[in-house]
């Protein structure tokens, strides 16, 4: 929850990433400052929604390669599409599809029509993650995504 906040108050101006690395030194020492070294580092004000926030650390604390925040394909132009997270020399991504946007059958429908798009024009392969496999305990996340990159969680 705590990238979650970060990243919204980056994008909302409220900090200043590189102001919050150098002030944390001053709790060295302090309980939970190495964590919130890590998210710090992390944080990412491209993030839209806190779902896709816990997403990215999901991936983070799986040990995969940081993704790009919001990457735009073929590039951003009129009639691009947006990937929430993606590997970009890759061509990999993974999108959090929330309750609000991707809930209906024909929300879902539409998101696997581009997916489709995106993987047989250009390339790219895209996993969704649902908030219950993003919150849940479950290491079908992990390893999914790792069969994604060809890497090991």
């Amino acid at each position: 929850m705590a990238l979650a906040v970060l990243d919204r108050m980056d994008r909302l101006g409220l900090v200043d990433p590189e102001v919050l690395r150098v002030r944390i030194e001053e709790f060295k020492g302090d309980r939970g400052v190495g964590q919130a070294r890590y998210l710090i580092v992390h944080m990412d004000g491209g993030a839209e929604s806190y779902g896709e926030s816990w997403f990215r650390l999901r991936l983070l604390d799986a040990g995969f390669p940081r993704p790009d925040v919001q990457v735009w394909v073929p590039e951003h132009r009129p009639g691009a599409m947006r990937l929430e997270l993606g590997w970009e020399g890759l061509r990999k991504a993974g999108e959090y599809d929330g309750e609000e946007f991707h809930s209906t059958q024909e929300q879902r429908d539409a998101d696997d029509a581009r997916r489709l798009r995106l993987e047989r024009e250009f390339g790219w392969r895209v996993l969704p993650a649902r908030k219950g496999a993003v919150l849940g305990r479950s290491l079908e996340l992990e390893l999914a995504f790792g069969e994604l990159l060809g890497m090991e969680p």
